[in-house]
């Protein structure tokens, strides 16, 4: 099969977990659960998994039951300083600069997210399309019509994409949708099936397909 783009997702695939960034978003989601919903202190945690578990993200747990803005949501948790913990990676870049292939973003933040995390690590210019959760809400990864409105949006059909994700729900959906999948940050814990694992984004080409 000859594959022709990568779709990779943002947080925690870009960049090593080690940065701690969604540590620093989780603390923002409790926040504006507390203080902008009205949810209990003692029960944000229960509910925020309940949503996660039940809808796929907790931005959409709160859509459906407190009717929260999106936009506003996404605002409040992505609004902290991140220069602390990213920096350009000379590796990650020319290891993406010799990827014959397209190269897109598929992410459950929004765009104005991943723009500044590529902007920061000095690869924004490695990626020709981004598709955020706005361009597919209501629905977010892992679920199956969001990968549907992606694939339309990227103008691009399952059977030709490789698609790189850490989140392991994610990664079954995307075996579902006929991508040939690849978990980075892997461990031996990990309990994933995708077709590749990798413990280095930088170690990609090592198990990519034929092009």
């Amino acid at each position: 099969m000859a594959y022709s783009t990568i779709i990779f997702d943002l947080d925690d695939t870009l960049y090593p977990p080690t940065s701690h960034i969604w540590d620093l978003i989780s603390d923002r989601i409790h926040t504006y659960m507390i203080e902008q919903v009205g949810i209990n202190p003692k029960n944000v945690s229960e509910v925020r998994n309940h949503y996660y578990k039940t809808y796929g993200t907790t931005l959409r747990g709160l859509f459906i039951h407190h009717d929260v803005d999106p936009r506003a949501y996404l605002d409040f948790v992505h609004d902290f300083p991140i220069v602390d913990q990213l920096q350009p990676d000379q590796k990650l870049t020319t290891m993406l600069n010799a990827l014959p292939y397209e190269k897109v973003i598929f992410t459950n933040s929004d765009f104005k997210h991943a723009n500044r995390i590529l902007n920061i690590l000095g690869i924004r210019d490695q990626f020709e399309k981004i598709v955020g959760i706005m361009d597919v809400f209501p629905y977010c990864k892992p679920m199956k019509e969001a990968f549907e409105i992606a694939f339309k949006k990227l103008g691009m059909k399952p059977g030709e994409c490789i698609f790189v994700d850490d989140s392991i729900r994610n990664l079954d959906q995307g075996n579902a949708s006929g991508l040939f999948t690849v978990l980075p940050n892997a461990e031996q814990t990990n309990q994933a099936k995708p077709h590749a694992t990798i413990r280095n984004l930088t170690d990609l080409p090592q198990v990519l397909p034929c092009k």
